[in-house]
C-alpha cells in the first residue's frame, strides 16, 4: 500500500512510499514491462487489509 510519508513505510510489511532522491531511499526498485526480467510483482492496493506478502519467501529480496 503506498503511504504519505517515509515514517508510515518503516520495516518490510508491504507499505510503500516513493522518493526521488537516493539518499531517502531504503531500497532501490526498477520497474519494467517484461515480466521474464522481474524477481518480484508489485501490486498496488486501496485498502489496509490488502496490505502484506503473499509469498513470505520473496521477503529476502527486500532485506
Amino acid at each position: 500500500m503506498r503511504v504519505n510519508n517515509f515514517g508510515e513505510a518503516q520495516g518490510n510489511d508491504g507499505y510503500w512510499y516513493f522518493t526521488n532522491t537516493i539518499v531517502n531511499a531504503d531500497k532501490q526498485v526498477y520497474f519494467t514491462d517484461r515480466i521474464e526480467q522481474v524477481d518480484l510483482v508489485i501490486y498496488y492496493v486501496n485498502s489496509i487489509s490488502q496490505v502484506g506478502w503473499q509469498n513470505q519467501l520473496k521477503k529476502k529480496l527486500l532485506r
